[in-house]
């Protein structure tokens, strides 16, 4: 009885750590691309393609009139606009929880689900350091103009200056900050940039989808170019849960084909196996098997 104890308190323990494990984010997928995008992986400059992985180290280079969207994990979306160089220094990492951006130039919007406490956010640009717990908002970073701006549509952001990022301003819902060589300290402003505003409301129609590996790339593509707008969703997720089925029944079916095609060989073997034994029978004289 206590061997049996132990052995389910061993169990739980895996199970919560493998549960632990999977709410990591591991990875980024790409959800859609427009335009000119590339995509940097070491010395290899490929092109995106709607699934592909995105991992710590990668770059992203939008031209103009382009965008890359990615969904992180299941909490959230990351997309990098026109004219944007991207590289994702921590993202995903397996040996934490934390995920960081490094925006050289250009604009991301992101939209995330409340983060849990060992879990945090960064984006970082060539002047300034953006925290984030969970919220809607966007970073802006010009190097010709030496300065970085956020906006913030839902939640809160936390804002330095890359050199002094021990203080930091608090940026909140419908405001914005900005800071360059001249402001060292983000200046808070009630209000939103037009261009940041438009792009904010975009991402919110934006949907966080939950399993996002089971969706063929035809149904993500056709999800995400709409923004979420006039797609059926529960209906794409069906569609999902029937093709487990499908291939749930495929595999049974194979495995009860495998099954008879080896019962069809051992019987086999048997048959040969007597007809072998009758046929050395004849051969031996004397009638030693009578």
């Amino acid at each position: 009885m206590k061997k049996l104890f132990l052995f389910l308190i061993i169990l739980g323990l895996m199970i919560s750590g493998c549960t632990k494990e999977a709410d990591k984010v591991k990875f980024g997928i790409v959800t859609l691309f427009i335009g000119d995008v590339e995509i940097k992986k070491g010395m290899k400059t490929v092109k995106p393609a709607i699934k592909m992985i995105l991992r710590a180290g990668d770059r992203v280079i939008t031209g103009k009139g382009s965008r890359l969207d990615m969904q992180m994990g299941n909490f959230g979306v990351l997309r990098i606009n026109q004219s944007s160089e991207v590289e994702m220094d921590r993202l995903l990492d397996a040996s934490n929880d934390s995920i960081q951006t490094f925006l050289k130039e250009g604009q991301i919007i992101c939209k995330l689900k409340k983060l849990q406490k060992n879990q945090d956010f960064s984006v970082e640009t060539p002047t300034a350091v953006v925290g984030v717990r969970g919220t809607t908002f966007a970073v802006d970073s010009s190097q010709e103009e030496k300065k970085s701006s956020v906006a913030v549509a839902e939640g809160q952001v936390e804002m330095a200056n890359k050199e002094e990022p021990e203080k930091t301003v608090t940026v909140k819902e419908n405001q914005s900050a900005e800071v360059s060589e001249d402001k060292k300290l983000p200046e808070v402003l009630n209000k939103i940039d037009i261009k940041q505003l438009k792009a904010l409301n975009d991402i919110k129609k934006v949907q966080i989808l939950k399993d996002i590996e089971k969706f063929k790339p035809d149904q993500l593509q056709k999800l995400f170019k709409s923004g979420g707008k006039g797609v059926d969703v529960k209906g794409l997720q069906k569609v999902v849960s029937s093709e487990k089925v499908d291939k749930t029944v495929q595999k049974a079916e194979e495995a009860k084909k495998k099954a008879e095609e080896e019962k069809k060989k051992a019987e086999k073997k048997i048959e040969d196996a007597k007809k072998k034994a009758e046929d050395i029978k004849k051969k031996i004289p004397g009638g030693l098997f009578k």
